[in-house]
C-alpha cells in the first residue's frame, strides 16, 4: 500500500509553571514542528531537519525529537522533523517520537496546532501518546493537554497520525 499526501506542518508548543512557587515566570519552548513535504526524506535532511538548540540559563524546558540514527556531528535530537511524504505501510500512518525533559518539576501544558496544510482533509485522525496515555486529536486544527513532568525527567511521548 503507497499513499501520497500534500505536504503538512504541525507546531508542538510547551509552556510550565514551576510547582509549588507561582512567583517563577513561566517558561516555553514553542518552536517545534513536525510534518512531510514533497522534498523530503525520511532520513536526516539540511533543509528540514533542525537541530535542538542547547537549553538556556536557568528553569528550562525541551520539546525535541530524537533521531540517533541519523549520526549527526551536532547532536542527536531536533526541534523539526520533516518526513518524507509518501506512506508506505498498511496502516496509512506516520509516527513521530518525541520528548519532553524539563530541569524543574511542575505543570507542563502542550499544544498541537496545524500550521500549513495542503491537504485539507487528508488527515484521518491525529492521536498524542503522553508517558503512555493516548489523547485523541481535538476538532479546529487543536490540540491542548496538561500533564506534570519530574525536574531532569524525560517525558516519552509520541503522535500517530494516520491518513484517509
Amino acid at each position: 500500500n503507497c499513499t501520497v499526501i500534500n505536504d503538512f506542518t504541525i507546531k508542538i508548543s510547551g509552556s510550565m509553571i514551576p510547582f509549588g512557587n507561582f512567583s517563577m515566570d513561566t517558561i516555553y519552548d514553542n518552536e517545534n514542528y513536525f510534518g512531510v513535504s514533497n522534498l523530503a526524506t525520511n532520513y536526516y535532511d539540511e533543509q528540514f531537519d533542525i537541530f535542538e538548540p542547547p537549553s538556556s540559563a536557568g528553569n528550562w524546558i525541551s520539546i525535541f525529537f530524537p533521531h540517533p540514527e541519523w549520526n549527526q556531528e551536532l547532536g542527536d535530537n531536533f526541534t523539526q522533523d520533516i518526513r518524507g511524504n509518501t506512506i508506505i505501510n498498511k496502516e496509512d500512518e506516520v509516527e513521530w517520537i518525541f520528548h519532553v525533559q524539563s530541569n524543574i518539576y511542575g505543570l507542563v501544558n502542550l499544544e498541537l496546532e496545524i500550521e500549513s496544510q495542503l491537504c485539507e482533509y487528508c488527515i484521518n485522525s491525529l492521536e498524542v501518546v503522553i508517558d503512555e496515555v493516548s489523547f485523541q486529536y481535538q476538532s479546529d486544527n487543536f490540540l491542548d493537554q496538561s500533564f506534570f513532568i519530574q525536574g531532569n525527567d524525560i517525558l516519552l511521548c509520541k503522535v500517530i497520525v494516520k491518513f484517509k
